[in-house]
């Protein structure tokens, strides 16, 4: 959503529903997720992005971008 305000998507429609009909869940921020932002190391200073990479990494999930600093976090 954040993305598709700044113009760097090309949604149409809502993106919840656009998710949902795509059958893709979203991911809620836990007390897990937020515990582990203590301990990554800074080499990204976007808060944003540090928190999927905290998700991601509590979650066993595989982020998909074109930022060369997400790397750093494998």
């Amino acid at each position: 959503a954040i993305k598709k305000s700044l113009g760097k998507v090309t949604l149409t429609g809502n993106i919840v529903e656009i998710l949902r009909s795509n059958g893709i869940p979203i991911l809620s921020v836990n007390e897990l997720h937020a515990a582990r932002l203590e301990h990554l190391p800074l080499h990204h200073r976007d808060p944003f992005d540090r928190l999927l990479i905290a998700q991601a990494q509590i979650e066993g999930l595989t982020l998909l971008t074109a930022d060369r600093h997400f790397s750093a976090y494998d």
